[in-house]
């Protein structure tokens, strides 16, 4: 790259610019063997050069007049073309190598209602790479939702983002809901929509004398006489507990990869005794999931026991426990990015599509030189040698 850079760089100064200079000069002939040398050359009788010059300006030349002798151009903006391509080519070459040591990029999974710090996750390509100001930033995932298809394939997932100032308190900054092709773009930080999992299933327990029931209960007495007091008062509070209290939101961890899983699974267990002493596992219900869609449930030895939709409000027996499965928190997948040579590159582009258009104009010359009453005209150009000539024809015809 260094090098292609280099040679862009000597053709530049070497062939291109003293070929501009050329270009801009004015080049009057005096003599009519110097205008056969030029290219065609042709002789009008009874003509002045006056009135070819009238003409050439009407056809958008530029005309300079010396004892006699006439020149004109046009499309000089042709002969800069060429430059303009080298240095947006330079542009893109700069742009790609600071991109190569100056990204800084990370990956994060975080569940719905959490939030992270932008900066924790990304990671310098190089030492000279700088974080931006914008990484002190927070982002909290406010919701997590998911498009399926007829068939029940996942088509689009969708994470409704916050920015969060912590200087000013945690101040919403700024809030978009993303997709994939759609990032959130932030002070030079980008975050792209790349993945999803899911982090946690919520189950309610039925029945006040279940013992899960019962454990969640205790643990809602005991954390309301640490603050109330009076042993009392907890205990009635413990008794006018609803249902609702008596819930348990489970890790779910992912079981992609692992022997005789194919696909994407979650799963989770729902403890209901203590390991045994001999190191043995403890008995317990487990509960896995392919999507937010729906939960499985298998009992302590492994046996099938049904399926059950998230929010339906449907209880599944299992264990001698009436379950409910309240809600599946899902996480979603985002790749951080910051890379400071993208504008350059861009801009690299877009310069180049414009001069290379450029590029391709015609640089056009005409002279002419008063002979008596005779008017030699002589004319050539780099491009559009037809068109040139059809031109040339019109204006010695006018």
């Amino acid at each position: 790259m260094g090098l292609l850079a280099a040679s862009l760089a000597a053709c530049t100064y070497t062939r291109q610019w003293p070929a501009v200079k050329v270009a801009q000069r004015w080049r009057f002939l005096t003599q009519p063997k110097s205008l056969l040398k030029q290219g065609r050359t042709e002789v009008l009788p009874n003509a002045r050069v006056s009135d070819l010059g009238a003409i050439l300006l009407q056809r958008g030349y530029q005309v300079f007049v010396k004892d006699g002798s006439l020149y004109g151009f046009k499309g000089l903006a042709g002969k800069l073309g060429p430059i303009g391509v080298h240095a947006a080519l330079l542009l893109c070459l700069f742009g790609t190598a600071w991109s190569g040591f100056g990204t800084l990029k990370g990956n994060v999974m975080c569940p719905e209602g959490q939030d992270f710090q932008v900066a924790s996750f990304l990671q310098p390509s190089s030492p000279i790479a700088s974080m931006p100001a914008s990484a002190s930033n927070v982002i909290h995932v406010n919701k997590f939702t998911i498009d399926y298809r007829p068939d029940g394939s996942v088509a689009q997932f969708y994470s409704d983002l916050s920015l969060l100032d912590p200087a000013q308190g945690g101040k919403e900054m700024m809030r978009k809901t993303i997709s994939v092709n759609d990032p959130f773009r932030f002070n030079g930080v980008t975050m792209y929509q790349t993945d999803w999992s899911l982090s946690a299933v919520t189950l309610r327990v039925l029945g006040q004398d279940a013992p899960l029931a019962r454990a969640a209960q205790a643990a809602e007495a005991q954390a309301a006489a640490s603050t109330s007091g009076p042993t009392s008062s907890a205990s009635s509070t413990s008794d006018a507990l609803p249902q609702q209290r008596t819930a348990f939101n489970l890790p779910m961890a992912s079981l992609e990869g692992k022997p005789g899983v194919a696909g994407r699974l979650w799963a989770t267990f729902l403890p209901l005794a203590e390991p045994g002493q001999d190191g043995s596992a403890p008995k317990g219900i487990s509960i896995l999931a392919r999507d937010p869609q729906s939960v499985v449930f298998y009992d302590a030895k492994g046996q099938f026991v049904g399926v059950r939709r998230p929010g339906s409000g449907k209880p599944i027996e299992v264990e001698g426990l009436a379950l409910v499965v309240e809600d599946v928190t899902g996480a979603t997948g985002l790749e951080l990015k910051s890379d400071p040579g993208v504008p350059a590159v861009y801009a690299g582009f877009g310069g180049l599509m414009v001069t290379t258009l450029i590029s391709y104009l015609s640089h056009s010359q005409v002279w002419a030189l008063q002979q008596g009453s005779s008017l030699f005209v002589s004319g050539r150009t780099n491009r559009a040698k037809l068109a040139f000539d059809r031109e040339l024809d019109d204006i010695l015809n006018a």
